[in-house]
């Protein structure tokens, strides 16, 4: 029974050795400048409200809320009331968003209105070719647990930019290079249900079947010392 174990587990812990080898080779081997996600990112200063802006006293619906802060874009700008405490924006937001000048509750971010935070942050010579909305956790936004707009511009690059649908800031911008990189760090670290980490069950795992392989290859070895078997 123990041979057999051994032979499947090690079978299984060898396939990953190979993958953990090959992909910490490519990590050393590759430039960073190659997979670089911000090629074409825009760092340019947000406009500001010049306008007169309503009071908090006046928004609806605050009651309960434990922070509001300001954020403006292309679009306008908004009020963004949190009622749950975040530390990260990929963490699970409850929020509200208020046209900052009307005091009312704003619609939410549609496809236009994220096509231009994307555009104001890309400097490359791509168009766009699409947006799409993506709802939080799905497996393309890796821990991401809100909702997110992906607007796809057409260089050589195939850049994408990430816009945030609460905070309306951009996220991050992506581009076939980057893409690659994260997907080795996917193999790397066997994160293919999308924890953003590596402290998940998979990874554990692993480390318990090299245990086994490890104590049934002792138990093997044993029994061949005791059958005389590595003296012939």
């Amino acid at each position: 029974m123990s041979r057999f174990l051994h032979r499947w587990i090690a079978t299984i812990v060898v396939l990953q050795v190979v993958i953990w080898v090959s992909t910490g080779f490519y990590f050393n081997l590759v430039n960073s400048s190659w997979h670089n996600s911000n090629h074409y990112y825009n760092p340019s200063p947000k406009p500001g409200c010049n306008k007169s802006l309503a009071s908090l006293e006046e928004l609806p619906k605050l009651t309960g809320a434990n922070k509001v802060e300001l954020i403006v874009t292309t679009s306008g700008c908004y009020y963004l009331a949190h009622f749950n405490q975040t530390f990260h924006q990929y963490q699970p937001m409850q929020s509200i968003t208020f046209n900052a000048l009307s005091g009312a509750i704003a619609s939410p971010l549609n496809a236009e209105e994220a096509r231009d935070i994307a555009l104001e942050s890309y400097s490359g010579p791509g168009k766009v070719t699409g947006a799409t909305k993506h709802p939080g956790g799905e497996s393309n936004n890796g821990k991401q647990r809100n909702p997110v707009w992906r607007v796809d511009f057409d260089d050589e690059r195939r850049t994408s930019v990430y816009v945030h649908t609460i905070t309306r800031k951009v996220i991050r911008h992506e581009n076939q290079y980057s893409r690659f990189h994260q997907w080795m760090f996917k193999l790397h670290f066997m994160d293919y249900f999308n924890t953003g980490g590596f402290n998940h069950l998979l990874l554990i795992g692993m480390a318990l079947l090299t245990f086994i392989t490890f104590v049934t290859g002792v138990i093997w070895l044993v029994s061949k010392i005791k059958n005389g078997q590595l003296l012939r």
